[in-house]
């Protein structure tokens, strides 16, 4: 009878152990599918001891192709999306729901250098103008139908015609756009 429990401790251990290394592929190749720049999260079924998780490798490898399918489609359209800014004459400055610098384009970077790095930095931090952060809040706080405008001031002499305008989802905010046109002439 000891014997018998012994050998089956044994065979409990190896199984749980084997059960055990299963598992902790499992987790792994679903925590790599969540981190950018791993191309992880498949795994293959030769790899698993037995065949107890086959269908959730197979469910977890389809769900890792569609994934990176639907991030393939997300970064063409940033790309699209970049070009199209800077290929835009006038300065473009696109703000969050926080009030926060999500991005500029080229011409804008060309008007006020500072911008350049400017992503999640307010725009009064980039933007000498106390005018602007005070339409920008104006707009994030009211929401109005028609974009906002006024007329600035560079340092280096231009005149600038701003307009900004809310990007409104069903209840809020979800973005601004600030335009700066060159009136200068």
């Amino acid at each position: 009878a000891f014997a018998a429990f012994l050998l089956a401790c044994g065979f409990a251990a190896f199984f749980s152990m084997r059960f055990r290394r299963s598992l902790h592929l499992m987790i792994s190749s679903v925590e790599n599918l969540a981190t950018p720049g791993i191309r992880g999260g498949r795994i293959s079924p030769r790899t698993l001891p037995g065949d107890e998780f086959a269908p959730l490798a197979s469910a977890v490898n389809s769900m890792a192709e569609r994934m990176e399918v639907q991030v393939n489609h997300i970064l063409a359209q940033k790309a699209q999306l970049d070009a199209v800014l800077n290929s835009i004459a006038e300065g473009v400055l696109v703000i969050d729901h926080d009030g926060r610098v999500r991005s500029v384009n080229a011409s804008l970077i060309h008007l006020f250098p500072r911008t350049a790095h400017a992503e999640g930095l307010l725009p009064a931090d980039v933007i000498p103008s106390e005018e602007l952060q005070k339409n920008i809040d104006a707009v994030k706080n009211e929401m109005p139908d028609k974009p906002l405008k006024f007329d600035m001031d560079t340092d280096s002499g231009r005149k600038l015609r701003v307009h900004v305008c809310p990007i409104v989802g069903e209840v809020k905010m979800l973005m601004a756009v600030a335009v700066f046109h060159d009136i200068t002439d």
